[in-house]
């Protein structure tokens, strides 16, 4: 098993950008359609490419919106896959790029969060204040003595040889997002596992911490 990692966050929101809410549609020739490119196909497999329903009204005609969490420059290179792809980019904030796309293209796989809200989802919803921004961490070793005890899982009957990936993003003592991959995937296996990580007790800081593990 290895070794919980804890990353200290400090993460903005992320709003619609501001270019994009006056719908309107986007310039001629910055979209070609002409279907997934290898590498888009290889941003959905390494979970780079993210749904965002909640900002459809954003997007024209038949494009859906799309975000890509490492984008945070108009000239990353995600962005030119996107374009390439026939997605046409609404704008960057600080944590991604908004894109509209077409329906056909693939996206990401929702993760597996026990009903909650992500890891990642957790970290873009968090903005600290000062006093959480200065507030010391729990060490690694306090949170993997909880998350890596691995007995609050038991029910979920986990096969012999099934790899286990875990995140968890906790504030006050809880799990406020969970992500739990397998290998070979097992949705129904992972979301068991996520639900018992949001039952767990931490130690508790204000802060937002992201802590990560393997089995």
């Amino acid at each position: 098993m290895a070794a919980v990692t804890v990353l200290s966050c400090g993460a903005a929101t992320v709003e619609a950008p501001a270019s994009s809410r006056s719908r309107k549609p986007p310039a001629r020739g910055d979209a070609k359609p002409s279907g997934p490119t290898a590498e888009w196909t290889r941003l959905v497999d390494q979970r780079l490419v993210w749904a965002r329903p909640e900002l459809a009204n954003y997007c024209m005609g038949e494009s859906v919106p799309r975000f890509l969490p490492e984008a945070t420059s108009p000239d990353h290179p995600h962005i030119s896959a996107a374009r390439e792809s026939g997605c046409s980019a609404l704008g960057a904030s600080g944590k991604g790029t908004t894109v509209c796309c077409p329906a056909s293209l693939p996206v990401a796989s929702n993760p597996n969060t026990g009903g909650g809200k992500s890891c990642d989802e957790a970290l873009l919803a968090y903005t600290p204040t000062e006093a959480e921004a200065q507030a010391k961490s729990p060490s690694a070793g306090k949170y993997g003595a909880v998350l890596n005890r691995g007995t609050y899982f038991a029910h979920c009957k986990v096969p012999s040889g099934t790899k286990l990936s875990i995140c968890a993003a906790i504030q006050g003592g809880s799990a406020v997002g969970v992500t739990v991959e397998t290998l070979p995937y097992q949705p129904q296996l992972a979301e068991c596992v996520a639900k018992s990580v949001l039952e767990l007790k931490f130690p508790s800081r204000p802060r937002l911490d992201v802590t990560k593990t393997t089995f």
